[in-house]
């Protein structure tokens, strides 16, 4: 049996991260995501949070088919995120397993919801990556169909979280595993 204490954290978390998700300010609407590179090294970039589902367990990004992100995922769909509320002093890392959606109702139905500005990003021409300065208003060529052709989504499938608040009294942290969007075991541990 998980006591109340932690079942409370973990609806905090969740809770917290939905409301970054609409709340540009927030500091957790962006997250350090990690994959590992085809050379066998960690990747870490910044990345938006774009949806953040308690009943799923699921974290959503967006990607462009032509990043190097989105390759490292095909590749090896184990990743971690790190989120942090410095206000707060909390550390959210979470390990997942990406599920990709390129291509299909899924992404076509998320890219139909983006701003025009959103859409423009995944139809330029040039690819992210690309060496040189570039100035993506006057060089880059944008083509509609591109948009629906690199749009990626990322589902990401939650399954722990290890949770670090550091406090002037006392620090905590806790480690939450999930299996089936069922939260199967949780503990405090020593920070």
């Amino acid at each position: 049996m998980i006591e109340k204490s932690l079942i409370s954290l973990e609806n905090e978390i969740w809770d917290a991260l939905h409301a970054a998700v609409s709340d540009p300010q927030d500091p957790l609407r962006t997250v350090c995501l990690s994959t590992t590179g085809m050379d066998s090294f960690p990747e870490s970039r910044i990345v938006v949070l774009r949806r953040a589902y308690h009943a799923s367990k699921t974290i959503e990004i967006h990607t462009d088919s032509r990043s190097e992100k989105y390759r490292q995922l095909i590749s090896n769909p184990n990743a971690s995120l790190l989120f942090y509320d410095p206000k707060n002093q909390r550390q959210v890392r979470m390990r997942a397993a990406a599920m990709i959606d390129h291509q299909n109702p899924v992404s076509f139905q998320v890219l139909d919801t983006l701003s025009a500005h959103g859409k423009n990003l995944y139809g330029l021409d040039t690819d992210p990556g690309t060496k040189g300065k570039i100035d993506i208003q006057k060089s880059a060529n944008y083509v509609e169909e591109n948009s629906k052709k690199h749009f990626v989504v990322i589902r990401l499938k939650i399954l722990s979280i290890d949770f670090l608040e550091l406090n002037r009294a006392f620090h905590k942290r806790a480690i939450l595993s999930y299996q089936d969007n069922s939260l199967v075991s949780a503990s405090w541990m020593m920070p």
